[in-house]
């Protein structure tokens, strides 16, 4: 981003446009070029060439001015924007533990989860409460709101049980949980993570 307080470096304004606005830019340094050369042949055109070109620059400058305003709202955008995804925490050994995180700056709202395959926990087979992680009300309904750093912890097994149980159902791949969610000011936002706790099987247990 460009630093305001050393002044406008035209250059760095100039790379950062897009095609469309350095094209505007060009087309109309040329038209300016070419009136000016139009009414300079005449040489009681001087006085209104110059004004002309005087208008043209501002015109420029006007663009300039614009896309710089234009990148610093969407780097301030980004810098608040939410971004939610679900994690696994093995700090706590054997044990391993499905995180909701928002990892923004920005609060994210209207979020729903979609699975790959369902989080199935050991022993869930011999023990009806042993829902899947993605059973869990938060998972299945959705969540209104989430705040920026928050974390909602769920138990999904110890690694003991755990990695033959994915290895028994093939998700050496690990599963993917895709996060559909909006910020604050209504932009919609997706992101999709991949949990592959096999990666660590050796490391845990």
């Amino acid at each position: 981003m460009i630093d305001l307080h050393r002044g406008v470096n035209v250059r760095e304004i100039y790379q950062s446009l897009s095609y469309k606005e350095k094209a505007l830019v060009w087309t109309t340094a040329i038209a300016g070029i070419v009136l000016t050369i139009a009414l300079l042949v005449d040489y009681a055109g001087i006085v209104a060439a110059a004004q002309i070109g005087a208008t043209m620059g501002t015109l420029v400058i006007a663009a300039l001015a614009f896309a710089q305003v234009r990148e610093m709202r969407q780097s301030r955008l980004a810098q608040e924007r939410p971004h939610v995804i679900v994690d696994t925490d093995h700090s706590k050994r054997p044990d391993v533990y499905v995180v909701l995180r928002n990892i923004g700056k920005g609060a994210a709202k209207d979020i729903t989860f979609e699975f790959s395959v369902p989080m199935e926990m050991p022993r869930g087979d011999e023990n009806p409460l042993l829902i899947p992680v993605n059973e869990q009300p938060y998972f299945k309904h959705g969540m209104d709101y989430l705040a920026p750093g928050a974390e909602i912890p769920c138990f999904w097994g110890s690694m003991i049980e755990l990695a033959p149980l994915l290895r028994e159902r093939g998700l050496q791949d690990g599963i993917t949980i895709t996060s559909r969610y909006k910020s604050i000011t209504g932009e919609p936002h997706k992101t999709e993570w991949t949990v592959n706790p096999l990666l660590l099987a050796r490391r845990i247990i």
